[in-house]
């Protein structure tokens, strides 16, 4: 419900919360709308996705991905947590950004160190 209402809003997410960051990327990218089963919905999405776990599409909602179910059951779960706290933020004045920098940053150390160690413990 969250993503869905930023994804009418059309707006991007910014870097707000530390897993966030870690598991979806910098930032959550919204696509440009297109009619829905077109191609040019595809390919809106997966430029907004380039780099990242999910998208928002503009007035239809959002797209999870991940390495296998779980991952983007994961994804799907934070990103909506992401969108509330956007939501709520941006409505007690404005949502502070996380250094771009250090959003990078944990990304990084996620994909590269995190994500492969909780493979290998499965």
């Amino acid at each position: 419900m969250n993503a869905s209402t930023v994804a009418a809003a059309r707006r991007e997410v910014p870097p707000i919360l530390d897993d966030m960051v870690q598991i979806i990327g910098p930032n959550v990218r919204v696509a440009d709308y297109a009619l829905p089963s077109t191609k040019k919905i595809v390919k809106a999405t997966v430029k907004a996705l380039k780099g990242r776990q999910a998208a928002l599409m503009a007035n239809h909602g959002a797209v999870c991905i991940g390495r296998d179910m779980d991952e983007a059951l994961v994804v799907t779960e934070i990103l909506e947590k992401t969108c509330k706290a956007f939501i709520e933020a941006e409505f007690l004045g404005q949502a502070k950004k996380i250094n771009k920098f250090e959003a990078h940053f944990m990304h990084q150390y996620y994909l590269l160190k995190y994500s492969k160690k909780v493979k290998t413990n499965k």
